[in-house]
């Protein structure tokens, strides 16, 4: 049993070694300098995430507005809204509790 293990160490030793002279050649004669071309520069990266994230995030920002809105109670009308009005379903003008959901649902949405 014991033999077994000195000739996996040995093999597995040879065999780390020979790669490690296989990179040090590959890494002489520059045959990674083609992985290189291909890749990009951290500017182009970081212009990539950036944009990424402004389309990802502008239904966002619309939302948090309207949140901002109904905070100051004076909500922003939804894009394409034809009225300066924001017409709510509201039975009677006491009920105060009734229209603040109705804002807060129309915000949602």
């Amino acid at each position: 049993m014991e033999e077994i293990i000195v000739v996996a160490i040995v093999f597995g030793s040879l065999l780390a070694a020979l790669k490690l002279i296989l990179d040090f050649v590959r890494d002489k004669r520059g045959v990674r300098s083609v992985d290189a071309d291909r890749s990009i520069t951290t500017t182009q990266l970081s212009d990539m995430i950036d944009e990424e994230v402004a389309i990802a995030t502008k239904s966002l920002e619309k939302r948090v507005e309207n949140l901002e809105a109904i905070a100051v109670e004076t909500p922003i009308l939804p894009e394409g809204a034809a009225s300066g009005r924001l017409e709510l379903p509201i039975e009677s003008e006491t009920d105060t509790e009734a229209a603040e959901a109705a804002v807060r649902n129309r915000a949602r949405s």
